[in-house]
C-alpha cells in the first residue's frame, strides 16, 4: 500500500502538485508505521521535490533533511543527492 501511494504521488507531480504531496504523506506514513527506513527516506527526497517544484523551499529544506539523515544513518548512496538538493537551496539564499 506504501509503495501504491509513492506512486500516485509520483504520477500526481506531473500535474496536481498538492495531490502529489498529500501521496507522498501517506506513503511516509505507512512507511514509518512498517519501520520502512529506506523507503521514508526515498519518499521524503520526492516529497521534497515536489515541495520545491510548488514553491515551498521551507518545507522542502525540512523534508529533504530528514531524508538526509535517514540516508547517512543506512550508508545510502542517494544520500549524496540529497546533501546536493539542499546545497541548491542555500545557494538560493
Amino acid at each position: 500500500m506504501a509503495g501504491a501511494w509513492d506512486s500516485l504521488g509520483y504520477a500526481y507531480r506531473h500535474h496536481d502538485l498538492d495531490q502529489a504531496v498529500s501521496c507522498y504523506r501517506q506513503a511516509l506514513a505507512l512507511y514509518r508505521q512498517l519501520g520502512d527506513r529506506l523507503n521514508e527516506g526515498l519518499t521524503l527526497r520526492h516529497l521534497g521535490e515536489t515541495e520545491q517544484a510548488a514553491g515551498d523551499p521551507a518545507s522542502a529544506r525540512r523534508s529533504w533533511q530528514r531524508a538526509l539523515d535517514i540516508l547517512v544513518e543506512l550508508a545510502h548512496p542517494d544520500a549524496d543527492q540529497v546533501r546536493t538538493l539542499l546545497d541548491g537551496l542555500a545557494d538560493q539564499s
